[in-house]
């Protein structure tokens, strides 16, 4: 197995503050690494860049705001604009350590589904790809001992994502899945199967029976707080149910996700819509939205004697008619690989991660991933040793249930 990077070598005393760390030119381009802890000094950067509803401004100044400002964690932003002039791509990154291994990351601690930088559309043909894209940021790169960039997807908002392609990038396991709507209600519905359609309007007409049932949009953020603490419920009751680690009700996560509700609601970057029955929820989802890319990220309903009902599916209906409404033409149901997302028409996205050593600390850490990934995906392996216990080498990333009925 090849690999080739290292990164720039910076002394510790150089990242204190928010400073650049490292410049280079390269084809033209000029690079530079800033080390920032307040995220307003590198968000003017941003201005005319476009990314993932996990690389908009709104979900890093909330990331950088909550999860960034943790003990142990360091903050940068690759920028790379020509020089002297406009940014054509900047890409958040962290350090941190990890069992005494000095981790380079993007921005995610088990709440970013996708890997990518932002990008200036016009000039995005401009930027190699994959390792040449690698190869060509190294000099920039914070000092590291080991690169872990978590499902690299292959496109951000459409253009080619420069972090993908690389040969030593391995497939996760997991993959997102994307619905490009139409501008019409009724061709996208015709477009499902007969069978969706069907199900869909009976349980929509069982619900709409049931005394005291609404659908709502949340519009304030009272009322999206107290549906935040039924979907926590709601998601913590079902993964205990099936044995699973639930992490997203941890201070910290709730924290983060209360942030993005008091922020992005009132601004239109966050869209919530729930099922209640005489007050009660029953079924709830929340999405983020950045341009006309939204990301479905969290969903629950009740199970039992609910479960008849098809919640899961009709609160997300709702959710996509809402969104639809807005003129959002492109519905991301984000990373799991669940069936109700092909019923609903979306097309699989399939995501890569990628783990280079960065300096000989390194090297065991790398090595060690690629085999765990290469065992997992073993037939003969997976008999043996059980695929659940296998699947752990994929890159870790908090639980949540958004399977449907």
């Amino acid at each position: 197995m090849t690999f080739s990077l290292s990164a720039a070598e910076s002394s510790e005393d150089q990242v204190t503050g928010p400073s650049a760390l490292v410049r280079s030119t390269a084809a033209g381009l000029d690079m530079e690494t800033l080390a920032f802890s307040d995220f307003s000094v590198v968000e003017p950067l941003l201005e005319g860049l476009e990314g993932s509803g996990f690389q908009s401004s709104f979900w890093l100044s909330n990331w950088f705001g909550v999860l960034g400002s943790r003990p142990g964690i360091e903050n940068f932003m690759i920028v790379i604009r020509e020089a002297g002039g406009q940014v054509l791509l900047a890409l958040p990154m962290i350090r941190r350590s990890v069992r005494n291994i000095r981790v380079l990351e993007i921005p995610d601690l088990g709440v970013s589904d996708y890997a990518a930088p932002m990008v200036r559309r016009a000039s995005v043909t401009r930027l190699p790809q994959g390792e040449a894209f690698w190869e060509w940021i190294k000099p920039a790169l914070p000092s590291a001992d080991l690169l872990n960039i978590c499902r690299i997807a292959p496109v951000v908002s459409g253009m080619p994502n420069p972090l993908s392609g690389h040969p030593a990038s391995r497939r996760n396991r997991l993959s997102g899945w994307v619905l490009t709507l139409s501008p019409s209600w009724t061709t996208y519905f015709s477009s499902l199967s007969r069978g969706m359609r069907d199900k869909l309007k009976k349980m929509g007409r069982k619900f709409d029976r049931v005394p005291g049932a609404e659908r709502r949009l949340v519009a304030t953020v009272p009322e999206a707080l107290e549906a935040m603490s039924d979907l926590e419920r709601l998601q913590s009751e079902r993964i205990e149910q099936k044995g699973l680690d639930y992490c997203l009700d941890r201070p910290t996560m709730r924290s983060f996700y209360r942030r993005l509700i008091e922020q992005g609601l009132p601004s239109g970057h966050v869209q919530m819509t729930r099922f209640c029955v005489e007050g009660q929820t029953v079924a709830v989802n929340f999405s983020v939205l950045a341009g006309q890319e939204l990301v479905y990220l969290r969903v629950a309903n009740e199970f039992g004697p609910w479960s008849c009902y098809a919640l899961g599916l009709g609160v997300t209906e709702f959710a996509i008619s809402e969104a639809q409404k807005r003129g959002i033409r492109s519905f991301d149901f984000a990373m799991g690989n669940y069936d109700y997302k092909r019923r609903f028409g979306a097309v699989e996205l399939p995501l890569h991660d990628l783990v280079l050593p960065l300096s000989w600390r390194g090297w065991p850490a790398a090595m060690a991933w690629h085999l765990r990934h290469w065992a997992s995906h073993s037939p003969v392996l997976r008999r043996i040793f059980g695929k659940d216990r296998l699947n752990k080498s994929g890159c870790p990333r908090a639980t949540a249930s958004d399977e449907q009925d």
